[in-house]
Formats: C-alpha cells, sequence, structure tokens
C-alpha cells in the first residue's frame, strides 16, 4: 500500500510478497514528482490501472471511418489506455513483469495507491477482480 502524505511525497506502508521476492518495499519513501499530479488527476477519473506486459508498447488504432482520426479518440478514462513508456521502464527496471495498481479515494480525494506487482510472469487480472478491487478501494 502507497500512501501520499500531506507534501505529496509517497511511502510504501503495507507490504504483503512471497519470500521469493528479495526486495522489500516497505517503508521507502518516493518525491512528490514519483507520480506526477496529472497521473494522480488520472487515477481518480478511473481508479484502476492494469499493465498485462511491460514489454509489450500498445497496439495502433485503425479507424475505419476516413471522418475519424484515430489520434482524436481519447483513452483517458479506458482500461485500455497503453502505460507511458517511461513508466513501462520504471517498472521493468524494478523487475516487474505485469502490474494492477487501484486507486484509494478518501474524501474524494487521491489518499494512496495498492500497487500489485508480478515479477514472473505476464498477469491477466479478470475483470470481476479488477471491479471488486475498485469497490473495496473506496
Amino acid at each position: 500500500i502507497y500512501k501520499f502524505h500531506e507534501d505529496m511525497h509517497g511511502e510504501v506502508v503495507e507490504e504483503c510478497k512471497k519470500e521469493t521476492v528479495a526486495d522489500s518495499l516497505h517503508g521507502l519513501h518516493y518525491p512528490a514528482t514519483d507520480i506526477p499530479q496529472i497521473n494522480r488527476e488520472l487515477f481518480k477519473a478511473n481508479r484502476t490501472r492494469v499493465v498485462f506486459d511491460v514489454n509489450h508498447r500498445g497496439d495502433d488504432i485503425y479507424c475505419l471511418d476516413d471522418a475519424v482520426c484515430a489520434k482524436d479518440i481519447c483513452l483517458v478514462k479506458s482500461c485500455l489506455r497503453q502505460a507511458h513508456p517511461c513508466h513501462l521502464e520504471y517498472l521493468a527496471n524494478m523487475g516487474v513483469r505485469s502490474s494492477f495498481v487501484v486507486a484509494i479515494i478518501v474524501n474524494k480525494e487521491l489518499w494512496g495507491l495498492f500497487a500489485c506487482h508480478h515479477y514472473s510472469d505476464t498477469c491477466y487480472i479478470p475483470f470481476q477482480v479488477r471491479i471488486a478491487a475498485e469497490f473495496l478501494s473506496q
């Protein structure tokens, strides 16, 4: 569990990990710039974030109608939105292969995050699990 402090820096306040994961993140502090403000706002709009595979850089969107431009399609609130390449590199540098993050909202503000990391392989999170996690985070 990643908690934001009043000055907006983050701290890992709880952790549950397998014995095979050597490094502990518990107690580590991260600067406020670790998660930019715009991303924090995105977490309030779309509370769950899945990165199925840090090595997959996304797919292009193609439109069948010439009147619609793929660049004009906004995926901000979509679970299909690809993570920023910088974030994918960050996860890969930590040894993470896939991740599932759920925003914790308290009094309509982003309090923190449930950050789940999978190290050995890609990990598919079923829709029912994503919805249940989102409900619990409220």
